[in-house]
């Protein structure tokens, strides 16, 4: 069986990525998805005044919503599908997630960010395609 990853935060950007990723393994044969969900903030958007306990809440926020939005978008396909959360950079998360499942590739959305945010807060996709030692398909 062959499977897939797809990193999902809830942006548009992802959406499109988990719609196409739902596609695609609806066209294949033999293929399940893991939706993958990192709960992070980036420091520059962490102040430091802001208590630990309201970060969690919006971590918790988002990672419902985006267990919400993958239950939407698949449950009217066939595909096999099980989601995965974990705490860390996200391209961290995406690529450990996708050496435990013995995923085929990963596919993420491209940023919609410009030039100066990306360079400010980075870019998943672009960790991804530049550092990790696995199959990236982007999304736009």
């Amino acid at each position: 069986m062959h499977t897939i990853v797809v990193g999902v935060d809830g942006s548009e950007p992802s959406m499109r990525a988990l719609r196409f990723a739902a596609r695609l393994a609806q066209d294949l044969s033999d293929t399940r998805l893991v939706v993958a969900h990192a709960r992070h903030v980036p420091a520059l958007w962490a102040p430091r005044h802001v208590p630990e306990a309201e970060f969690s809440d919006v971590l918790d926020a988002a990672e419902r919503f985006v267990r919400e939005a993958a239950e939407h978008e698949l449950s009217q396909g066939d595909v096999p599908w099980s989601i995965q959360s974990r705490d860390g950079e996200p391209s961290n998360v995406l690529r450990d997630i996708a050496h435990e499942s013995d995923a085929t590739f990963v596919v993420v959305g491209r940023s919609g960010w410009s030039t100066v945010q990306e360079l400010l807060l980075g870019s998943v996709s672009n960790r991804l395609v530049h550092r990790a030692d696995l199959n990236v398909l982007l999304v736009d």
